[in-house]
């Protein structure tokens, strides 16, 4: 609100009075605007702008989760009124009451801003059970839920272990919760030609959160129905985001490398005929599979949990392809969307307590803490030993990824720093080494640590010791870093360095 003090109302003053009438206006904090040819009547709030996601869930524990659902549109008023069909938004709501609100409806208005697509192509959530869950008082039982999605998962797909049958599980049932965590892990699906990758990707069209599959995408289709929708987006044959020539592929890949966390998002200038170009944020926001054969890099794979897929030995399941009218999917997507109506605040007050069951920190942490969460959620409500195959899987992945970090250079020297650099003693102060005699030792010995010795210079050995966090000043013979027991296990930490065992390797 404003202060009466920050409004000069003396005579005067070079400044024109302002009438009582139009002061009381402005400490209500209400005016008037124009815009172009429009005018307008502004207030302003004493609480921040709610936006409307597909899957909300607000302060009081209210949720709420986007569905489409068949109408007929006539317009009104009119001597030869045209019908219209279409699936149109409405947001079903669980909180003091449970409600099924088209998207138009006063309260949603009034209370946030809404940037939801008001009309798509499917109906995922079939009316007869909308209206039954509305009507009735009971839960829906978490076990049954699970039980429903994992026997499914078996008759159609062929995993290598248990625990990843379990973890895909999971991974489809938190695209109806993805908006309670601060990231959403990608699925990334790996392996030859016929060894289900596509299957897989088709599973998850007929059970995941809104999903859409495409192997063709502009971005300005990927950020808008990510938006409009909530859309989990299943990318297949995703190889030519290896391909630096290809602009759109580029700029997919751009997008999915913000998507993965909360409240990231794509700027665009939207067009406006009465007031010009606006920038407009479009929400990026959205759980996402990605499917290929040729590896994909390494940035874009710390957004994911990788899944390597094997040719089936199965006959009857590898010859069974996924029957988009089999009566499982619908009732495990009314499953999932009870869900999280009926336990989405109880799945989210689980996050803290799931985090702490495993050793896991940083971006590992964060990709795997929704998996660990609904692991934990769906275990307490009698699905024994979810916790225990996700721990494993999370921290078998953990080292698969470590061994692949020790593959980038960064990685590389780091090695070469606490295995070899930390013992050389060139410099009358105590941790400290020559740029020189790091190089040296390092060009010596390049072909161990699995670097090129042609592409190494002493400048290049700088750049990498900065990235990795080391200091430099200037000694009696040239610069040189702070190399002790302290930096160095400070860097191992920031990198999550573990100490391999053989009989890990194994």
């Amino acid at each position: 609100m404003f202060d009466t003090d920050m409004v000069d109302v003396e005579e005067e003053s070079s400044i024109v009075p302002i009438k009582p009438n139009e002061l009381k206006k402005i400490m209500r904090g209400r005016f008037d605007v124009k815009l172009g040819k429009k005018e307008y009547s502004v207030e302003i709030l004493d609480h921040p702008i709610l936006n409307l996601r597909p899957i909300t869930l607000l302060d009081d524990d209210t949720r709420m989760i986007l569905v489409y659902l068949p109408v007929q549109k006539v317009k009104k008023d009119d001597e030869d009124p045209e019908i219209e069909f279409e699936n149109h938004a409405f947001m079903i709501c669980n909180g003091q009451e449970k409600k099924v609100l088209p998207i138009e409806d006063s309260y949603l208005k009034k209370n946030f801003r809404i940037k939801l697509l008001p009309e798509w192509s499917e109906n995922r959530w079939k009316q007869e059970q909308i209206f039954k869950w509305r009507d009735s008082k009971e839960k829906v039982n978490p076990k049954e839920a699970f039980d429903l999605m994992l026997s499914t998962i078996k008759n159609y797909l062929d995993f290598e272990t248990e625990a990843d049958y379990v973890y895909f599980a999971l991974w489809n049932i938190h695209t109806y919760f993805y908006e309670l965590f601060d990231s959403t892990p990608y699925n990334d699906y790996s392996g030859t030609k016929r060894a289900g990758k596509s299957k897989a990707m088709e599973f998850q069209k007929n059970v995941c959160f809104n999903s859409l599959m495409s192997a063709d995408m502009t971005p300005s289709a990927l950020f808008r129905t990510v938006e409009g929708t909530g859309a989990t987006l299943l990318l297949d044959e995703t190889e030519n985001f290896s391909n630096k020539k290809d602009e759109k592929a580029q700029a997919n890949r751009t997008l999915l490398m913000q998507g993965f966390l909360k409240d990231q998002f794509a700027i665009r200038s939207e067009g406006k005929s009465d007031s010009g170009f606006i920038p407009q944020q479009f929400n990026l926001f959205s759980p996402k599979s990605i499917a290929h054969i040729k590896p994909i890099d390494n940035v874009l794979a710390d957004r994911c949990i990788q899944q390597l897929m094997m040719r089936s030995r199965n006959k009857e399941i590898s010859n069974k392809w996924i029957d988009r009218k089999d009566s499982r999917f619908s009732e495990i997507r009314d499953y999932c969307y009870r869900l999280f109506l009926d336990y989405g605040h109880e799945i989210n007050q689980l996050q803290d307590e799931a985090r702490k069951l495993s050793s896991l920190s940083g971006r590992e942490l964060l990709v795997w803490s929704p998996i660990l969460t609904l692991a934990l959620f769906f275990q307490n409500a009698g699905c024994e030993g979810l916790t225990a195959k996700m721990i494993s899987k999370s921290s078998s992945s953990s080292v698969s990824r470590q061994m692949e970090d020790e593959e980038e250079i960064d990685l590389k020297v780091l090695k070469f720093i606490y295995e070899t650099g930390i013992n050389i003693e060139d410099s009358s102060q105590k941790g400290w080494k020559y740029t020189k005699s790091l190089y040296d030792s390092l060009k010596n010995m390049a072909e161990d640590y699995g670097i090129k010795a042609e592409y190494l210079t002493d400048k290049s050995l700088s750049n990498y010791l900065l990235r990795l966090g080391f200091k430099k000043k200037r000694l009696s013979k040239g610069f040189g870093w702070l190399i002790d027991n302290d930096t160095v296990k400070d860097c191992k930490e920031r990198f999550g360095i573990i100490e391999l065992k053989q009989d890990t390797l194994s």
